[in-house]
C-alpha cells in the first residue's frame, strides 16, 4: 500500500479509502510507520503460531472521520473474529489503546512521529495489545 501524505484542513478533517484501498489524509511520515508496526505486530504473530500458521493474527487499518482504527483478524479465513487493536490519530500520529469498537482510551500511549517513543512501541508490541496499557 503506497499512500502519498496530503495536506489536512484543521477545523475537521476527514479520512477517507481513496482509489485502490489507499488511505487519504494521514501527516507525513504516519503511514510509514503504521505499516512498519503492523508488519512487526504480523510477524510476532506468526512467531508465536509456527505449528498453526492459520490461526495467527493479521492486522489492518480501518480509517473513520477521526481516527484510523488498527482492526486484528484472528485466523486465516474470512469468517475469522475480528477487534480493535489501537487507534491512530492521523494528524499527529498518536496511537491510543482501544476502549472499544468505536473509540479509543482517554490518554495517548505511543506517538509513531516520535522516534524514541517509536522505537519502545516497536520494542515492546506483541499480538496481544499487552504493551498499550499505561503503567
Amino acid at each position: 500500500m503506497n499512500l502519498d501524505p496530503v495536506n489536512i484542513d484543521d477545523a475537521e478533517p476527514t479520512y477517507v479509502e481513496g482509489d485502490g484501498g489507499h488511505l487519504v489524509g494521514l501527516a507525513a511520515g504516519v503511514h510509514e510507520r503504521i505499516e512498519q508496526w503492523l508488519a512487526v505486530l504480523t510477524q510476532r504473530s506468526l512467531d508465536r503460531n509456527v505449528k498453526y500458521p492459520d490461526l495467527a493474527t493479521t492486522y489492518s487499518t480501518n480509517p473513520l472521520r477521526k481516527y484510523v482504527r488498527i482492526v486484528e483478524t484472528f485466523g486465516a479465513s474470512p469468517i475469522g473474529s475480528r477487534s480493535v487493536h489501537a487507534f491512530v490519530d492521523p494528524t499527529n500520529g498518536d496511537v491510543y489503546k482501544s476502549a472499544g469498537w468505536a473509540k479509543p482510551a482517554k490518554h495517548v500511549r505511543f506517538n509513531l512521529l516520535d522516534d524514541e517513543s517509536f522505537a519502545k512501541m516497536i520494542a515492546t508490541c506483541d499480538p496481544y495489545g499487552g504493551y498499550l496499557y499505561l503503567r
